[in-house]
């Protein structure tokens, strides 16, 4: 792969980043590894163009922006703090939401061009007064080609041994500001004495896999839970 980049001429600096433990130390981290290397990659064009895709990757780039870059495009911007404000998460006086709040009006104001995710992330983005060319173009899938298939249901359904079952499926993955395994097994516990149909779909990453195994309650659960 580095070869097929590098023939490119795509320079590929991965930066690592875990969902758990310290976040705001690796973000500052991995900022600081973003500033260095995309000024060093760059010092030698005279036009210097920064996309960034999601709110944090945004942000990245609207420092970069500040720091000579000429123009910066964000991809898929959504509002972060808002959601995590209005989910409870966050209050709206912490340190937390008042510096993500601060970066996502800084690269919304700062962007030459901004592509909004909803027709009300467009609106927000509006009203919040930025000079970018604001396009819209809606994340979603193919309804055609994903209309539910009845005789696929059937026969995954017999291959799961979950035929008569009530299934509850869990597509992702856990901690930093998602459900930890403990909070999402202790969902999949009173849910399950609620109802004796139900059964739990969890399609994640082994590491989750393997964290759920070592629950407690997980030797009650196995056989109401599919990974």
């Amino acid at each position: 792969l580095a070869q097929r980049l590098s023939a490119a001429n795509i320079q590929w600096y991965p930066l690592h980043y875990k969902v758990s433990g310290a976040q705001f130390v690796q973000k500052v981290r991995n900022l600081f590894l973003l500033l260095c290397r995309a000024l060093r990659f760059s010092r030698a064009y005279k036009i210097r163009v920064v996309v960034g895709f999601l709110s944090m990757a945004g942000a990245y780039a609207s420092a970069l922006r500040a720091l000579g870059f000429d123009r910066s495009v964000i991809v898929n911007f959504e509002p972060h703090s808002q959601y995590m404000k209005e989910m409870g998460v966050w209050r709206e006086g912490s340190v937390k939401y008042r510096v993500v709040r601060f970066f996502e009006r800084r690269q919304v104001m700062s962007a030459a061009a901004l592509i909004a995710p909803a027709t009300a992330v467009k609106e927000l983005v509006l009203r919040m007064g930025t000079k970018a060319r604001v396009h819209l173009q809606g994340v979603t899938i193919d309804v055609e080609s994903n209309l539910r298939q009845p005789e696929a249901r059937e026969r995954y359904r017999s291959a799961m041994g979950l035929t008569d079952k009530v299934v509850i499926t869990y597509v992702g993955k856990f901690n930093g500001i998602y459900y930890s395994e403990a909070e999402y097994m202790g969902f999949m516990e009173r849910t399950c004495t609620a109802d004796p149909r139900i059964h739990h779909l969890v399609v994640t990453f082994p590491e989750h896999v393997a964290a759920f195994q070592h629950l407690p309650m997980y030797p009650q659960l196995k056989d109401r839970i599919t990974f």
